[in-house]
Formats: structure tokens, C-alpha cells, sequence
């Protein structure tokens, strides 16, 4: 078993060493997503949604980076409960932190912790970290995807966790 573990440390290692310094302190990013997230709950609810995000990053350190995501969502909520169907449009600014590390020559990882606001008739917050994998098509230009998301909403004081019906890909532009 120390084995095991020694020789996953090892590769470990050396795959998130590997050109490391591929986003370096000055480049910027400008791209964005399309995602869909399916939520259900059995005998109290089902909802789907679509959002569209252009997303900005300024790396301030090398592998670290600021940005801001601007989320335009349309969806439908079903309450099974009393029978009701609702559909919506929600505006989120999502201020975000990032470390991005390569693990290869054109691969590589994104771990994003965004704040989303919510921009509607009535303000909401949560919190979430939205891990994500790109390739670099070439110099500049990148394509990611995504699928899972673990957070918190503040207003309805609920974790969110979802692995596989929360996806998204999206492009990037480096400059």
C-alpha cells in the first residue's frame, strides 16, 4: 500500500509540473461557456437550465488568475408538489479566482472559485468551484469543458453538488 501511494505521489508530481509556467503573470483571457444543468428531486421538483457566459481572466502571478464571468440563464422550474411550472431568465456577474495548471504540452486544468450575484429583482448570492479542463488548439486559442459543480447558495441555505448534470464547454482567447 506505501507503495502504491509513493508511486501515485511520484506521478502525480510530475504530471502537474509539467510545463507549469504555461500561463504566465500579464496574459489575459477572453472566452466564455455554454452550459445545462439538470436538477431533480424524485417527488418534489425538476429543473433545467440553459446559460450562456463570456468570462474575462487577468493573471496577476503566474498560474493565478482574476476574472469575471457574466451569466445569462434561461430555465424551467417544476414544483411537484403544488403542480406549478415557472419558467425564468437570470442575470449572475460572478467575480472568480483561479489557479490553472498544465498537465501536458496542450492540456491542462482550471479550479475556479466564482462568487455569482445575482442581478434580478431580487439580489442572491452563492458559491462555487467549478473544476474545468482545457486544450490549447494552438498558441492562443483553447476549448474547455466541464462537468460538475460543487457550491453553496446563501439565499436557500443548500449545498449543490453535481457531478455529470451540470456540463458546460466553452472557448478561450489568450492575449
Amino acid at each position: 500500500m506505501k507503495k502504491l501511494f509513493l508511486s501515485l505521489a511520484m506521478m502525480m508530481a510530475v504530471v502537474f509540473s509539467a510545463n507549469a509556467q504555461e500561463f504566465s503573470k500579464g496574459d489575459m483571457t477572453l472566452g466564455g461557456s455554454v452550459s445545462f444543468d439538470i436538477s431533480n428531486q424524485k417527488d418534489f421538483y425538476s429543473e433545467h437550465d440553459f446559460s450562456i457566459s463570456p468570462a474575462f481572466r487577468y493573471f496577476f502571478a503566474d498560474n493565478w488568475a482574476v476574472g469575471a464571468t457574466l451569466s445569462l440563464e434561461n430555465g424551467v422550474y417544476k414544483d411537484k408538489i403544488n403542480d406549478t411550472k415557472s419558467k425564468y431568465n437570470n442575470i449572475y456577474l460572478a467575480p472568480n479566482i483561479s489557479y490553472v495548471f498544465s498537465i501536458g504540452e496542450r492540456w491542462g486544468m482550471a479550479n475556479t472559485v466564482s462568487l455569482y450575484l445575482g442581478l434580478n429583482d431580487s439580489f442572491s448570492t452563492s458559491l462555487y468551484y467549478i473544476p474545468s479542463f482545457y486544450f490549447f488548439i494552438n498558441d492562443n486559442w483553447a476549448i474547455n469543458a466541464y462537468a460538475g459543480v460543487l457550491g453553496y447558495d446563501f439565499d436557500a441555505k443548500y449545498f449543490n453538488f453535481n457531478i455529470g448534470s451540470y456540463v458546460g464547454c466553452g472557448v478561450a482567447w489568450r492575449f
